[in-house]
């Protein structure tokens, strides 16, 4: 019996223990969720302040996982390149990252890097990161990124996001406008 209790002490301390730093509650997902929202609009500042909010009260591994590359992706937005490798630098260092989580941080990683190194062979040419919508045939509500050309500019392929998880590869034909 009292085998019986120390297992069932043991049970219910370490599935509080798990739930507790490995589940964002219903609170943070809301509040994740009108961030990533906010990230889709292009409306990085508010989105960067909303994860900053969100990290006053969202403590899990999880949430602050998630806080990480919401607040990275942001400043990527607002063209602020070094904060965003910064970020996400200080994520990849976490001990124990889950590997969905650490193969994202190292994609967009790679993209800071680029920004970084970008802004930098550029600095004295005033770039302003503005990306322009081409339409129903490649801008969806999802995030699209890494636009390709073959040779003969007809065509155009790039990476869109799916449900915040998945990546697809897609392809648009130009006649006049891309389909």
């Amino acid at each position: 019996m009292k085998g019986i209790l120390i297992f069932a002490v043991c049970y219910f301390t370490c599935t509080a223990l798990v739930a507790q730093t490995f589940t964002m509650g219903k609170d943070c997902r809301e509040k994740d969720g009108q961030a990533l929202g906010m990230l889709k609009e292009k409306k990085y500042p508010e989105a960067l302040e909303a994860y900053q909010l969100m990290a006053k009260s969202c403590k899990t591994k999880d949430a602050k996982e998630t806080i990480a590359v919401g607040k990275a992706e942001a400043y990527n937005g607002m063209g602020k390149f070094e904060d965003a490798l910064h970020t996400i630098n200080a994520l990849l260092a976490r001990p124990n990252l889950p590997e969905n989580t650490k193969k994202a941080a190292e994609y967009r990683k790679k993209s800071f890097e680029f920004g970084v190194e970008f802004a930098k062979a550029h600095a004295n040419d005033q770039y302003v990161f503005s990306p322009k919508n081409l339409g129903d045939g490649v801008n969806s509500e999802e995030s699209e990124y890494f636009p390709s050309l073959p040779v003969n500019g007809s065509e155009l392929y790039f990476t869109r996001r799916l449900g915040n998880f998945n990546e697809d590869f897609f392809g648009s034909i130009r006649s006049g406008n891309y389909e």
